[in-house]
Formats: structure tokens, C-alpha cells, sequence
């Protein structure tokens, strides 16, 4: 045994016994435990964190809000639950209420401004008595220093059952932006001391509804507004209803037109291609996004994410968002006959956007919608929201209303904003050469000077003459050939000792000695289908070298590969399944932080959350701890006309006796 390989292995042993022992150290309860940062130095700093909750307040929404704070572990218990336990945090509840101003707003049950972003804090529901400190708008847990009673997850439950009284028409992401002065004003006065500077921003959404935000002087929530300027088809914008939001918020395609890659606004009275029949037409509509252009009502959703992006100076590593909606798809608009409108004609027809998911005996969900619920959870499409989310990019969660559970969300969310906080998200990419026993990165036994088959021998698995040339790889210069054995039914004795593979020891330039065929097809050498050194890599990586798709070695599938140079390779070592991966960081690593093992950055192989092993062995010191519709009114100024409208459509949940009922408007 060299010199070399004994310290090789005496290394990997070192760094194997120091990853078995870390997570024991990082698991002590509280966050008081030490973890690596960054750095690799040892902190005990949890960091700080804003979270930020908008939680639609909307008719209907009471039992969702429910089954959010029922779900366990809940939110708080994860983030408690943390490596280094609970951050420094501040969490804040916001509503959906913005208000609907125009000359509608009382008739619709709202009114100009609603909550405006205000912080909630008054104790609602099946609580009481406010948890939270006399004049204390958000919970605040700083140093151990807490500004509330009792418990986290009951401080949050308080201040977050917020009921189902508010303006049917949601401004959710407005109401973020309001909350936190990324809309170019500065935020309300009671909002003041939550946002800090050097605190990881968390916004969550809850909401079974899409985004409807609008600009001041809107008309979208106006009925004089051109035509009959009364509650019925013929107004310029339609009825009053949630429809609007979709007419005037999305654009999308309609498959069956003549111009099927068109975008083109949801209709408000039914097309020639629409399906179904001309008492119950329907239209199905693909590709679904936000109207930003000239044509919308709404707020640009590109505007209200570079506002929340403006909040911070480094917002990829500062933010992170996560949305409980409603699936963006299936999308379908259905006419039914109205109901308490105002000088309708016979057989008018209001549309309205089929939910998404929900109850199968529901007949206003989608007939395609793949998500059918037993809890009562339903929703309309989040096409804005959805869109909202995945501008923050790996920083984003959606994840659907009508899940049974909301668990995963919350750990996905927590360990995003865990790998912010202390960059266990790839950060631990010191892996130790790459694997236990590992071969491959810079000290491999191939790459530039790769032997290429010391015999030269090679061949399926007999000693076949080495071809007409015996040239080591496409364009290598080896001497292998003449002298070398590969044939078809050669027995040559490539395979223990054959560094190379099918193209020849060095990869496709490599020099190396031994022929085309060197290794074989089925040699047991470090060579691979690549050869040593990958395609331009140095190492002994390739595509099935030792430590490569099931071996036990450094390298994993790119390790010295298409461009590694024995450092880990594209996305991480340890092998699509390898067993040798135990650097820190985890394969999925792709982007991870400081990757900086030879051979790799993260262990684990395939099966390894990328995430840097918050809750996987060996990754960067993560530890794996479980610690309804009024009478028809004669004219408009009966205030109570559009309330009962807006209120009865908003409330989604009643159930129609029979399929050809007609749910009410909202």
C-alpha cells in the first residue's frame, strides 16, 4: 500500500467518524446546539428571521384557517425545531383585505381600504384573551426574550384565526406589499420594528382564491362604468363579481379557436368554440398567466415582486415565499343562468371560474380537477399567485389548499429558510476526497496520464487481437494496439488492472496505452464507458469508473467528468446510488454553497434532499431530530342588492342540490 493511499483512507476514516458525531452535537434541544456555518466554523447563532403571514379573511375561509393550525408538526414546531432551534424571529398576520373602492363598496360588502396592511393582533376565534404584550402588534422572540405568554404555536393561533368577514374581492399579494412598504409608501405606523435589515425575510400565503389586487382609481370593482351601468351582462365589465378578476386579471389560451397559442382574457359571454351545450356552455382554457399589459385591471404581478425583492440587498439569499393556494390548473369557465341580477334578459348567462379542487359533490369543481377532497378544501385557480411564487425561484414553495396535509409545505419552507440562515443548503462541501475509499478527483489513478490497460488486454472478455490500430481512444495517442489484446472473444486480462474503458485510457484525448478496447465492456478496472478522466475531467470519474454509478468511490456520475476536474463534478458526488459519499453537502448540491470536497461536494447519493442534510446524515451538520343569495331588488339602491350577490357567491362551499342547480354570484 503507497504512502498516499494510506493517508487517503486514514482521512475519509477521520472525516466518516467527525460527520457520525456532528449531528449528535447539533441535535440538543432549545437551539442552543453548535453547527457549521458557511465558514465551517462552529456558531451557536440562530439568526434572525421576519415572517410574514396573509391569511385570507374571505367568506368561506374560517374552517381553512382551521386546518392550517391544526396541522402537526404546525409551522412553528418545525422552526423550533431547527438545528440551531428557534431563530430570533418576528411573525406578523396580515388579512386579504384591502378593500374595493368605486361606487359599489358598501353594496359589496366591503369598504375603501379595508385592514390596508395593518398587522392583526386582536385575539379571534376560540381565543380570548391576546397572548401578546400590552401595544404589541407582532410576536417577537429575541435572545431568549419573548413579548408574549404561553407557547409559540398558541401566541400564533391566537392572532391568526382571523374568520371570514372580509372584502370578498382579495387583494393578498397588495396586502403583502402594503404591509411592508414594498408597494413605494411606508408601511403603517403599527407595522413599525418588524422588518430588520439583517433578518431572512419568510412571506406564507394562505388563501383559496387568485390574487385580485388593484391600483387606486380602479374601476374593476365599479358598476357605472359604461353599458347598462346595472348588475347584468350587458354592464361594460359585467355583473359585479369575482369573475372580474379573472376577465380583467388573466390572460390565457383557448385550445379549440382558430388561433390556439393566442392569449387572449377569459370572455364574458360564451365563444363559438365553446364546449358543453348552449344552455350549460363551458370553455376550457390552458397556459394560464397574469395580465400585466395595458389590457388588465389588475397590478402588474411583476411589479409586486420587484418590490418585495427591493427589500433586501441580497433578496436569492434574504427571502424566502411560500403559497397554501389553490392548483393553477385545470382552468374552465361555465355560463349559468343568472341569478339576482338587475334588468336581466331571458336566458342570460353569467360566467363564472370553475374550483380547481374540492368536494366531488360540488358541481362548481372542475370536472377534470385531479384533486378531490373529504375536508371541505376548495379553490379557484392561483394563476397570479403561482406566478408570484415561482419568480423567487428555489426560494419559493406552492403548495395546493386542498392538500390533505400541510406538513410538507412547512418543512420545506423551514429548511429554505434554515439553509438561508446557516447554508445548509450545499454549504458542507468539504466531503473528504470525495467518498470513504474514493479514487476519484485529482489524486485518480487516470485523467491526462491515464495507463489505458498495463497489458493492453481487453476485449469483451477474451484475448482477441486489439483491433486494426489499436489506437487508445478517439484520438488518443496510446501505444496499445499492436501488442494489445481486446477482440470480440479475446480473454484478455483487462478488467483488475485496466484503468480505461470503450474509448481508451485519458478519455477522448487522453494517451494512455491499451486501445480502443482496453478495459472492456465488462472489465472490472477504474475504467468506465468514458475512460478515466471523463471527458475532459482529470480524474477517474467517468460514467461508470470506480465511485461512479454504483461504486463505492468519490466521483458520483459527473465527478472528473463532463468538466469536473475531480472536485466533485457538475452536481455532487457520492454516485447516483454510491456508497461512498460521505462528504458533507448532499447530492443535489447543484447550487449548494462552497462546495469545496475533492471529488464532491455532498454525500447521500440519489437519495440525499440536496438541502445539505438538515434532516439527512452528513450534510453540513444537519441533524435528522423529529422534536348566500338575496331577493331580487327592483334597482341598485337597495344597499343590500350586491352584498347578498358578492356574499353568496363567495360562499363557495354550499352545496347544489342537483347538477343542473346554478350556484349564485359572489
Amino acid at each position: 500500500m503507497t504512502r498516499l493511499t494510506r493517508l487517503t483512507r486514514a482521512l475519509s476514516l477521520a472525516l466518516f467518524v467527525a460527520l457520525l458525531v456532528a449531528p449528535i452535537v447539533a441535535c440538543a434541544p432549545e437551539g442552543v446546539a453548535p453547527t457549521e456555518s458557511r465558514t465551517g466554523a462552529v456558531t451557536t447563532d440562530p439568526g434572525n428571521l421576519d415572517i410574514l403571514f396573509m391569511i385570507d379573511n374571505s367568506s368561506s375561509m374560517t374552517p381553512l384557517q382551521m386546518k392550517m393550525l391544526a396541522q402537526d408538526p404546525g409551522f412553528m414546531t418545525v422552526l423550533q425545531n431547527l438545528p440551531n432551534g428557534l431563530p430570533n424571529v418576528h411573525i406578523a398576520v396580515v388579512s386579504s383585505d384591502m378593500g374595493a373602492p368605486g361606487d359599489s363598496t358598501t353594496s359589496i360588502m366591503c369598504s375603501t381600504s379595508g385592514d390596508d396592511g395593518a398587522f392583526q393582533a386582536t385575539p379571534r376565534g376560540s381565543c380570548t384573551t391576546s397572548p401578546l404584550a400590552s401595544g404589541a402588534t407582532f410576536i417577537s422572540n429575541v435572545d431568549g426574550q419573548a413579548n408574549y405568554t404561553g407557547n409559540l404555536q398558541d401566541a400564533f393561533g391566537c392572532i391568526a384565526q382571523l374568520g371570514d368577514a372580509g372584502c370578498g374581492f382579495e387583494h393578498q399579494l397588495a396586502s403583502v406589499a402594503r404591509a411592508l412598504g414594498a408597494d413605494g409608501a411606508p408601511p403603517p405606523v403599527t407595522n413599525a420594528g418588524f422588518l430588520r435589515d439583517d433578518a431572512e425575510l419568510a412571506i406564507v400565503l394562505l388563501t383559496n382564491e387568485d390574487d385580485c389586487s388593484a391600483p387606486d382609481g380602479t374601476s374593476l370593482y365599479s358598476l357605472n362604468v359604461g353599458g347598462s351601468n346595472q348588475q347584468n351582462i350587458a354592464n361594460a365589465l359585467g355583473p359585479i363579481a369575482n369573475y372580474r378578476c379573472n376577465q380583467f386579471g388573466h390572460l390565457c389560451n383557448d385550445p379549440a379557436s382558430a388561433t390556439p397559442g393566442a392569449f387572449i382574457s377569459p370572455p364574458l359571454n360564451p365563444p363559438a368554440d365553446a364546449q358543453g351545450t348552449a344552455t350549460e356552455p363551458t370553455l376550457n382554457m390552458t397556459n394560464c398567466e397574469s395580465n400585466d399589459t395595458a389590457t388588465g385591471l389588475t397590478t402588474p404581478v411583476a411589479d409586486l415582486i420587484a418590490g418585495i425583492r427591493a427589500l433586501k440587498t441580497d433578496p436569492d439569499n434574504q427571502i424566502v415565499v411560500g403559497a397554501i393556494a389553490p392548483p393553477v390548473t385545470p382552468y374552465t369557465v361555465a355560463w349559468f343562468t343568472e341569478q339576482n341580477g338587475q334588468n336581466t334578459q331571458p336566458g342570460e348567462l353569467w360566467p363564472q371560474i370553475l374550483h380547481s379542487c374540492g368536494q366531488a359533490d360540488d358541481s362548481t369543481v372542475n370536472p377534470q380537477a385531479t384533486q378531490i377532497t373529504t375536508d371541505g378544501s376548495f379553490g379557484d385557480p392561483g394563476v397570479r399567485i403561482d406566478q408570484w411564487v415561482k419568480a423567487f425561484g428555489d426560494n419559493g414553495v406552492f403548495i395546493s389548499i386542498c392538500d390533505p396535509d400541510y406538513s410538507t409545505a412547512f418543512q420545506t419552507i423551514a429548511k429554505k429558510i434554515d439553509s438561508h440562515l446557516h447554508g445548509s443548503d450545499g454549504a458542507g462541501g468539504q466531503g473528504g476526497g470525495g467518498g470513504q475509499t474514493g479514487t476519484a478527483g485529482t489524486n485518480g489513478a487516470a485523467g491526462s496520464n491515464g495507463t489505458g490497460g498495463t497489458s493492453g488486454s481487453a476485449g469483451t472478455s477474451g484475448t482477441g487481437s486489439a483491433g486494426a490500430s489499436g489506437t487508445a481512444g478517439t484520438s488518443g495517442s496510446g501505444s496499445a494496439g499492436t501488442s494489445g489484446s481486446a477482440g470480440t472473444s479475446g480473454t484478455g486480462s483487462a478488467g483488475a488492472s485496466g484503468t480505461a474503458g470503450v474509448s481508451g485510457a485519458g478519455g477522448v484525448s487522453g494517451t494512455g496505452t491499451g486501445g480502443s478496447g482496453v478495459a472492456g465492456t465488462s472489465g472490472t478496472g477504474t475504467g468506465g464507458t468514458s475512460a478515466s478522466g471523463g471527458t475532459s475531467g482529470t480524474g477517474t470519474g467517468g460514467t461508470s469508473a470506480s465511485g461512479g454509478t454504483s461504486g463505492t468511490g468519490a466521483g458520483g456520475t459527473s465527478a472528473g467528468g463532463a468538466s469536473g476536474t475531480g472536485t466533485g463534478g457538475a452536481s455532487g458526488t457520492g454516485g447516483t446510488s454510491g456508497s461512498g459519499g460521505s462528504g458533507a453537502g448532499g447530492a443535489g448540491a447543484t447550487a449548494g454553497k462552497g462546495g469545496k470536497g475533492t471529488g464532491g461536494n455532498g454525500t447521500g447519493g440519489q437519495a440525499s434532499t440536496g438541502t445539505g442534510g438538515t434532516t439527512t446524515s452528513g450534510a453540513s451538520g444537519g441533524c435528522s431530530c423529529d422534536t348566500g343569495g338575496g331577493a331580487r331588488p327592483s334597482q341598485l339602491a337597495g344597499v343590500g342588492l350586491l352584498a347578498a350577490l358578492l356574499l353568496a357567491t363567495r360562499r363557495k362551499r354550499a352545496r347544489l342540490s342537483a347538477p343542473t342547480s346554478r350556484p349564485s354570484l359572489r
